[in-house]
């Protein structure tokens, strides 16, 4: 059981909600990027982090993740550097880690090179924004090889057929994106179809709005919310990201 797997299930049987942040690897730079990490970490901060990989062509993400990306970019951030940098603090970091990369940068460094240095990397899970459902097999063999969950996407303009089957593809959890116009009985709805736990996957929520949103679902990843932090230079960003980790924290577990 990876750690990814391993947090799900101990939140699943504490019926606690699960919290997940996302953070673009290498940035602002390397050595702070993994600053962060050992800080988000040793702060009990969340239950698990999406490390990004930068993209030159970032369709599926907003401005403040695709400024982050290019910024990544120019300093020479890379797949392969990336998990190199991951692999250094292997053994003083506990917090679960899921690769969110683009299909592109796992084809051009190798799928399979690329999933085994994820794995030695500490890398528990792997989400694609861009590989379809009918494209993932793709990666599945060398995802189990290599004991890394492939994770799924859905969203309000999946069918309920197509969300069964890809709810019974995912591993661990199904993250299920979505706006704040959603309401809570589609979650509802989304939690009842699917086979395995669900995460509402936001770019940012104020804490009452997580609060809102995981009394429906099993937990909530925010996709920019760090970004945006640690992009304002003129703050004390490590303190930042406590005070806002905190208060999200504070209102998902009060449910």
């Amino acid at each position: 059981m990876n750690r990814v797997e391993k947090r799900i299930n101990e939140l699943k049987k504490k019926k606690e909600k699960g919290l997940g942040f996302f953070l673009m690897g290498n940035w602002p730079d390397k050595d702070t990027f993994i600053e962060i990490l050992r800080f988000i970490d040793s702060k009990n901060l969340a239950d698990f982090l999406q490390i990004g990989v930068p993209f030159s062509d970032p369709v599926a993400d907003g401005p403040i993740i695709r400024k982050a990306s290019a910024q990544a970019l120019y300093k020479g951030a890379t797949l392969e550097k990336i998990l190199k940098n991951l692999l250094s603090v292997r053994e003083e970091i506990s917090i679960p880690l899921i690769l969110k990369t683009y299909a592109n940068p796992l084809y051009v460094s190798g799928i399979g090179e690329m999933l085994s240095l994820a794995k030695e990397s500490g890398i528990s899970a792997i989400i694609i924004p861009d590989m379809p459902l009918e494209e993932i097999s793709l990666v599945e063999e060398q995802a189990r090889k290599n004991k890394i969950g492939v994770l799924l996407f859905a969203g309000p303009t999946t069918s309920e057929k197509r969300l069964v089957k890809i709810s019974s593809k995912t591993s661990f959890f199904l993250s299920y994106t979505a706006s704040h116009e959603t309401s809570s009985l589609e979650f509802e709805k989304v939690l009842a179809l699917s086979e395995k736990p669900v995460y509402s996957d936001f770019g940012k929520l104020s804490p009452e709005q997580a609060g809102a949103i995981a009394h429906s679902l099993d937990g909530i990843i925010m996709g920019w919310a760090l970004t945006e932090i640690i992009d304002d230079s003129e703050k004390n960003f490590f303190k930042e990201i406590e005070k806002f980790a905190i208060s999200i924290r504070k209102e998902i577990k009060e449910i």
